[in-house]
């Protein structure tokens, strides 16, 4: 995933007009994004997404748990509504792309938090973590993967944390186990409220009937997102730690709850928004089964802590219910 994205290149520092619309051009080609102004409506943003399913389904799926839902209109290529954006654009643009419609967000990144992040953007930002690494979005926050974090894909405005740039990612065939075993390593984290984890990518059942390992801090995948988080709270460690758990502990449960008519309800859902369940090289059944994999795998660690009697106790306030998918 690119580290540029359409709501950071709305700064006032990038703009340039032209012909009422203002254009922003993204350093890495081809993907362009385009703040479109006129009469006729408020200022939106218009963007031809090179993988436009990916960047729809990880958004929706991100709406189900109280995140802002970016895109409202899908467009595809030669039809009248995307000619007619297209047309307001006034510069030569990629052919074929898909148009996606979506909403204008100002605000500020977490790099520019300093230290006043609130404990309300620690939950929310501990509920994308598990979000991210249910669609194998890996390069935004340091949970199932090592690195500082690219908090330039996620934004604060007022009390609403918003990630944008948002995608989906199938993992290679060959690499598909060692991202279950990470997935599975940070749900125990989370699930156990950091009580549990291994220090090597073994199935869970057979972690928990041998040793268990107290790791360090970095090995923790939470610990490790709230260590780079800290630089950007205002908040003492321990009471990051325990509000990014929160969030992320809910929304985990939340997905953990999801029965089989969630799945073909979100699948027609997608479909409704998008009028097709196929794009150029891209394929909604096959982001559907990823889910149903990554659901499978998540179900089968609660069920294996609550035998072995790992599982954190939750009260009914900390289980996520998401929002009507009908």
């Amino acid at each position: 995933m690119s580290s540029q994205n359409p709501i950071e290149a709305l700064q006032p520092t990038q703009r340039r007009r032209r012909r009422g619309s203002i254009h922003f051009a993204d350093h890495n080609a081809p993907k362009s994004v385009w703040e479109i102004t006129g009469p006729d409506k408020p200022p939106y943003v218009a963007k031809l997404a090179t993988r436009p399913l990916s960047e729809i389904f990880s958004g929706l799926l991100l709406s189900k748990f109280n995140f802002q839902q970016l895109i409202y209109g899908v467009h595809k290529p030669g039809s009248d509504s995307a000619e007619q954006i297209i047309e307001r654009i006034h510069s030569p643009v990629p052919q074929g792309r898909v148009v996606l419609e979506m909403a204008l967000v100002t605000g500020r990144a977490i790099n520019n938090f300093r230290q006043t992040g609130t404990e309300s953007a620690a939950q929310q930002l501990g509920a994308l973590a598990v979000l991210d690494a249910v669609l194998n979005n890996t390069d935004r926050l340091p949970t199932i993967t090592e690195h500082e974090g690219n908090w330039t894909n996620i934004l604060e405005t007022g009390t609403r944390i918003v990630p944008i740039d948002n995608q989906i990612t199938l993992p290679d065939p060959e690499a598909k186990q060692g991202y279950l075993d990470r997935l599975t390593r940070l749900a125990e984290d989370v699930l156990s409220d950091g009580e549990l984890c291994g220090p090597t990518p073994m199935p869970t059942v057979k972690r928990l009937q041998g040793r268990v390992a107290r790791l360090g801090r970095l090995s923790h995948p939470m610990e490790r997102l709230v260590t780079a988080l800290l630089p950007h709270f205002s908040l003492q460690e321990d009471e990051l730690e325990r509000s990014v758990r929160v969030g992320a502990r809910r929304t985990l449960f939340g997905f953990i709850a999801w029965k089989e008519i969630d799945f073909d309800k979100f699948h027609r859902e997608i479909v409704k928004k998008t009028g097709a369940a196929t794009f150029p090289g891209e394929n909604l059944d096959d982001y559907i089964t990823h889910l149903r994999d990554v659901h499978g795998q998540l179900v089968a660690v609660r069920n294996s802590l609550q035998r072995h009697s790992y599982l954190r106790r939750v009260s009914a306030r900390e289980v996520f219910s998401t929002v009507d998918m009908a």
